[in-house]
């Protein structure tokens, strides 16, 4: 267990202060973007555990009060394998296209958006063994 959160702080500290991330929760903020792709979605939740939450882009209250605190992709979370005898740890990173709206529903920007919507651009899963990525598997 130690391993775990060391690992996973390892993985979301550098984010966090770098790039404006924050943690998402699983169910709320990229279950509904998978869900775009009901056979990525089911692949995902046939062989893997996915953890409950994990670290995305965050949009700032000073760039856009209607969006401030909102979750945007690149989304990245824990997931383990579901089918093995030995658990092995990997990185899913959900990569998508943000396209900001105003009060309309036409397409804005990120200063004057009042709404967003995000779409699937591609997925890579990192296995990562001792906090350190081994292989990459992209799916676009």
């Amino acid at each position: 267990m130690k391993k775990l959160v060391f690992t996973f702080l390892c993985l979301v500290l550098p984010l966090s202060i770098a790039f404006g991330a924050g943690s998402f929760d699983y169910k709320n903020e990229l279950l509904p973007i998978l869900s775009q792709d009901p056979y990525l979605l089911d692949f995902l939740e046939d062989n893997f555990i996915l953890s409950d939450s994990g670290s995305a882009n965050r949009i700032g209250y000073p760039v856009n009060k209607h969006l401030g605190g909102k979750r945007i992709g690149p989304y990245q979370i824990l997931i383990q394998t579901k089918k093995y005898n030995k658990i092995v740890w990997y990185k899913l990173i959900v990569n998508t296209r943000v396209v900001y709206l105003d009060e309309n529903g036409n397409e804005s920007t990120l200063l004057e958006g009042v709404s967003l919507k995000e779409n699937i651009v591609s997925v890579e899963i990192k296995r990562i063994e001792y906090g350190k990525e081994k292989k990459r598997l992209t799916i676009h």
